[in-house]
């Protein structure tokens, strides 16, 4: 089994510095332009593979959050790579709770806090724990629905910055927390493979 995870694109509350968390904020236009470009390289390899070129950019469905940046980015990639699409909400961005529609700028100055992915339960936010749990609960049911499939994965940064952190095993049941601090967050717009998986 294959899963690339790509960041949806851009949207206005990233440029604005802002934690988007679970609101639903849609695509500006350079994050539509991003998700093009990805399109526009994956059936660039696509022609590759057809003159001898074995690439990995062969997916066989586009799978998504159902947050507004990720299933627009998503819609792109199955439009465009002429690939079916589901919904799998376990990829939701995790819930910053109050934090929403807050800019990091302002969470350094009146919290002191450099990293919003280090906050557990000062703020009632959704636990590292429980949003590993949930992706961990995605995954199963992906290599279940999707086991022979190469996957492409439209979710958030701080999914991607999760997943990356955690050694991925058959038994995801061994799984322990990492707290991902000061680790940064793929650009949107950029893809990355899931490895062990």
């Amino acid at each position: 089994m294959n899963i690339h995870i790509l960041r949806h694109g851009e949207t206005n509350w990233n440029v604005e510095g802002r934690i988007q968390g679970q609101q639903n904020i849609g695509l500006n236009n350079t994050g539509r332009r991003q998700i093009e470009a990805f399109c526009h390289y994956v059936i660039a390899k696509k022609v590759d593979d057809r003159h001898g070129n074995r690439s990995s950019f062969r997916y066989t469905i586009v799978l998504t959050s159902s947050l507004r940046r990720a299933y627009e980015s998503a819609e792109i990639c199955s439009q465009r790579l002429e690939l079916p699409m589901k919904i799998i909400p376990e990829f939701a961005e995790r819930c910053f709770g109050p934090l929403e529609g807050m800019k990091k700028e302002t969470l350094v100055k009146e919290f002191g806090i450099e990293d919003v992915e280090a906050i557990e339960d000062r703020f009632h936010i959704e636990s590292q724990q429980r949003f590993l749990n949930r992706l961990n609960g995605g995954l199963r049911r992906i290599k279940v629905a999707y086991g022979k499939d190469h996957v492409l994965l439209v979710s958030h940064g701080s999914v991607i910055r999760t997943l990356g952190l955690h050694n991925l095993m058959d038994n995801m049941e061994n799984l322990t927390i990492q707290q991902p601090v000061n680790q940064e967050i793929i650009p949107n717009g950029h893809v990355v493979q899931l490895e062990n998986f």
